[in-house]
């Protein structure tokens, strides 16, 4: 299942106040929103020329037939990933997963196994000084990681 992308854009009027926290592992901020695209040269011009996002990454794994790239947008990520089989298909645009950072993976972790989702086990991450897991549900079928930089807030 994907989620066909939308993209609107908006004026911020005054700033929105950030809520307390109601626990002990709360969700501080968008990390990262993945962007699937059959267009890989189109995304990277709308999303960088077009919107003037910085471009921080810029990968093309030709074995794979992929292309991965990271723009900047605010504090937050936005991931653009290719694939010959969604170029082959002609698909559109979809969000194809999202990042949330945490205070503490492990509070986090805790706090929604609780709650009764099911969710992968904290791991160190890709990136150094990161601490991971995943929800695999309660998602809407979207992909769904939280993130935690150790030392990092």
């Amino acid at each position: 299942r994907s989620t066909v992308l939308d993209i609107g854009l908006a004026e911020t009027v005054s700033a929105v106040p950030l809520s307390e926290p109601a626990g002990d592992a709360p969700v501080l901020r968008n990390e990262l929103v993945v962007l699937k695209t059959a267009a890989p040269e189109q995304a990277l011009a709308f999303y960088g020329a077009r919107l003037g996002l910085g471009l921080l990454f810029d990968r093309t794994m030709s074995k794979a037939g992929s292309r991965l790239a990271q723009f900047s947008c605010g504090s937050s990520l936005l991931e653009i990933s290719h694939d010959a089989a969604a170029a082959a298909a002609g698909t559109p645009d979809t969000i194809w997963g999202i990042g949330w950072s945490v205070a503490s993976a492990e509070a986090a972790h805790r706090r929604l196994a609780a709650a009764g989702r099911n969710v992968s086990d904290v791991k160190d991450g890709a990136a150094p000084g990161t601490r991971v897991f995943t929800a695999r549900d309660g998602t809407c079928g979207l992909p769904t990681i939280f993130v935690e930089r150790v030392g990092i807030r």
